[in-house]
C-alpha cells in the first residue's frame, strides 16, 4: 500500500492524539501528545511537523521545535522541552520531540523517511543539526543485570540490538549522554539517551 507523506495538518490533531496513545501505551497519559499540542505544532512551526497517511488514515507523524540547546547543561525531561514557548525561530537545533508510527504500519520505512525529511528541513533552514531524547525500550528486559550505561555501550558497539536506539544509530545519530527520568510511566526508570545528529553542510552563506 502506498504511503503519502505530507505536512501535519490541524485536522489531524485528534488522530495524532489517538495514534500516540497506541504507540506509547506505557507512557504516562500527561506526557503523551494531546490534540491541542498537535495543533500548536502546526500553527507555530509547520516546517517541523510531518505526517504519513495511508488509505486516508494517519499512520505516523513526527514533530519538533527549533531551539538553542545547552550542551553544557544537557540534562532535561521531555515535559521541559515540549511546551510551545520552547520554540525559538532563530534556534540552531531542531529538537525532535516525537515520532509515532502505528504498530501495523511499522517495517515500511516510515520512521526512516521522517528522519530523512527532518534532515532535509534542517539543511534547508541552515541549522546545526538535530537533538532528541531517545528511549531504550530493550533495556527493561535486562535492567536487573546491566546499568543503563552498560546497555547503551553494548548497543552502540553492536553487541546488542535495541528496537529504537539501534535504528537511531543507523540513521546517523550519536549518543552524547544519558537522560535519567526523561519520561514517567515507563520501565527502566524512564531513561533516555541524548542523541545528536550534526548537519555537515553547516555553516552556509
Amino acid at each position: 500500500m502506498t504511503v503519502l507523506y505530507r505536512p501535519l495538518r490541524l485536522e489531524d490533531a485528534s488522530e495524532a492524539q489517538q495514534l500516540e496513545a497506541v504507540c506509547f501505551p506505557h507512557l504516562a497519559a500527561d506526557m503523551r501528545l494531546r490534540a491541542d499540542d498537535a495543533m500548536a505544532h502546526v500553527r507555530i512551526f509547520p516546517e517541523g511537523a510531518f505526517a504519513a497517511e495511508q488509505d486516508g488514515r494517519l499512520v505516523g507523524f513526527a514533530i519538533g521545535w527549533l531551539m538553542d540547546f545547552d550542551f553544557e547543561h544537557p540534562r532535561h525531561r521531555l515535559v521541559e522541552v515540549s511546551e510551545p514557548e520552547m520554540h525559538d525561530p532563530d534556534g540552531d537545533w531542531y529538537y525532535g520531540l516525537s515520532i509515532s508510527v502505528h504498530p501495523e504500519a511499522r517495517g515500511r520505512g516510515i520512521g526512516g523517511e521522517f528522519y530523512r525529511r527532518r534532515k532535509e528541513m534542517v539543511r534547508r533552514l541552515n541549522r546545526r543539526g538535530m537533538v532528541a531524547g531517545g528511549m531504550i525500550p530493550g533495556y527493561q528486559e535486562v535492567e536487573d543485570d546491566l546499568t543503563a550505561e552498560e546497555y547503551i555501550a553494548d548497543v552502540v558497539a553492536g553487541r546488542r540490538h535495541d528496537p529504537t536506539l539501534t535504528f537511531q544509530l543507523e540513521s546517523g545519530f550519536a549518543v552524547r549522554g544519558l537522560l535519567p527520568g526523561y519520561v514517567d510511566g515507563t520501565a527502566g526508570g524512564g531513561i533516555a539517551t541524548l542523541l545528536v545528529w550534526e548537519n555537515e553542510d553547516y555553516p552556509q552563506p
